[in-house]
C-alpha cells in the first residue's frame, strides 16, 4: 500500500501537481511514520541508478525527507 503513495507522489511531482504529490507523501507518512528517502532508497527494485536518483529527487520535490 506504502508504494501506491510513494509511486503516486513521484509521479504527481514529474507532471507538476505539487499540491497532490505533497499529499501522497502525507498518506504515506500516515502509514509509515519511519518513511524516508533512506528507506526508499533500501527498499527499492530500481538497479539503474540514473533512474533511481531521478525518482529520489521527485521524491524529494514532494516532501519526503
Amino acid at each position: 500500500m506504502i508504494y501506491a503513495y510513494i509511486f503516486l507522489a513521484s509521479i504527481y511531482t514529474e507532471i507538476g501537481r505539487m499540491n497532490e504529490a505533497h499529499a501522497q507523501i502525507e498518506e504515506a507518512l500516515k502509514v509509515n511514520p519511519k518513511l524516508s528517502i533512506k528507506w526508499v532508497e533500501n527498499a527499492t527494485f530500481q538497479r539503474d541508478q540514473m533512474q533511481l536518483q531521478r525518482w529520489l529527487e521527485a521524491l524529494r520535490k514532494a516532501g519526503l525527507k
